[in-house]
């Protein structure tokens, strides 16, 4: 499933300025959850401007769940391919999930997965695995502005002026600030 407090499945070249929430966020089994859009398609082209998320998501999840490929960020899940402009957005809220042998792709601060273009934006929201030292050491992506990010239908991930200072806690091979 795909999870947005604003739009779950962004499939066009969508323009959204001056997009706030402020509401919590609980998602139980979604694969791609923003605090604004869940998943932005690829070989789409859109804006996003002057947009905030200051809600805390919870994920509580357990093993049942399947997670595999799943993608969660402050402001947007999944950007994966595509080549949007955000400028001026942030996220204060806090990400707290329940993972353990789950195969979830990235976890981000303001995106899962950062493709396009991203200037002045920040996350300043903890991203935090409450389930702590007690996790399986896993391939999840987690970081504190993005999870992941590589080359796909030729777009990549540029920032100019973005920053976070949020803390990050997971087990996993792959994580960062």
């Amino acid at each position: 499933g795909l999870f947005g407090a604003i739009v779950g499945d962004e499939q066009g070249n969508g323009t959204y300025r001056n997009c706030h929430n402020t509401g919590a966020l609980v998602v139980t089994s979604a694969r791609y959850v923003g605090g604004l859009i869940g998943s932005i398609w690829d070989n789409t082209v859109g804006v996003m401007e002057d947009c905030s998320n200051t809600a805390d998501m919870t994920c509580p999840f357990d093993d049942t769940c399947d997670m595999s490929m799943g993608q969660y960020g402050g402001v947007v899940g999944a950007t994966i391919g595509s080549n949007w402009n955000f400028s001026r957005c942030f996220n204060t809220g806090n990400i707290n999930y329940t993972l353990d042998n789950q195969g979830i792709r990235a976890i981000g601060g303001f995106a899962g997965t950062v493709f396009g273009n991203y200037e002045d934006c920040y996350n300043t929201g903890n991203v935090v695995n409450t389930k702590g030292t007690d996790a399986h050491k896993a391939t999840r992506r987690v970081g504190g502005f993005g999870g992941a990010s590589w080359k796909d239908c030729g777009y990549v991930g540029h920032f100019k002026n973005c920053y976070n200072t949020g803390n990050v806690s997971d087990v996993t091979n792959y994580i960062g600030g």
